[in-house]
């Protein structure tokens, strides 16, 4: 399946599913970073269900975030105050290697 691109929302990004409608809905939402970077891991008899609410990341009663290590910040090249969370190189390359690991395809 294909993942978006990061997708900036304040100082939290995300990847989404791409085929499955809107990319903002958070129920396609498989990668999360604030300041831990997350990846959604679906039970498979429940995947496609109602998710949790939009900035939570508390797992779904059928699924489950796998959380990897806290960043240390990354700059966004325009915004100083986005110099954490969302945008730090090492917690978006942390999420990128294990949503191709679950067999994710990345945007080029």
């Amino acid at each position: 399946m294909k993942v978006s691109d990061w997708i900036v929302d304040g100082h939290c990004a995300y990847r989404s599913l791409v085929d499955f409608g809107d990319t903002h809905d958070v129920k396609n939402r498989v990668a999360f970073i604030e300041k831990t970077p997350r990846v959604r891991i679906y039970a498979p008899n429940y995947a496609w269900q109602s998710r949790e609410s939009v900035h939570s990341c508390q797992p779904a009663e059928r699924d489950a975030w796998v959380f990897g290590p806290k960043g240390h910040g990354g700059e966004d090249g325009h915004i100083p105050e986005n110099k954490l969370y969302g945008h730090d190189p090492q917690s978006r390359a942390w999420c990128d290697t294990m949503l191709r690991a679950l067999g994710y395809q990345l945007p080029e």
